[in-house]
């Protein structure tokens, strides 16, 4: 802020130092994956990012879990859609979200943008 750097001027920046946090996806408070209202509890932070870092593991860019009780809905970068949709990868990060407490595990259509 002292800079008066924006977001993109700063990834650029981190780029050019070659900083090993340059392409380090934002990374929002857990309690922003549920809608509001949802009462918050350990518990429920826990599960979204257990469920969560499936993905990360899977080797997704840009993530983002979003809660609605039994249902998970994933959000991903745009160039993640064919290696969730059409791989192997796609059983293992099944089995795993629902292994952390999901029933249903869907796609949002709408990609995940970079902040």
């Amino acid at each position: 802020m002292d800079a008066c750097l924006t977001k993109a001027e700063i990834r650029e920046l981190s780029h050019a130092l070659n900083l090993p946090t340059a392409d380090k996806p934002a990374l929002a408070c857990l309690a922003t994956r549920v809608p509001a209202g949802t009462p918050i509890s350990r518990e429920l932070l826990h599960k979204i990012e257990t469920a969560e870092q499936i993905l990360w593991d899977a080797g997704f860019s840009q993530v983002r879990l979003r809660d609605h009780g039994r249902v998970a809905r994933i959000e991903i970068a745009e160039r993640d859609f064919n290696k969730i949709v059409l791989s192997q990868i796609r059983d293992q990060v099944l089995a795993g979200i629902r292994a952390a407490g999901y029933e249903q595990v869907v796609l949002d259509l709408q990609p995940l943008k970079r902040k």
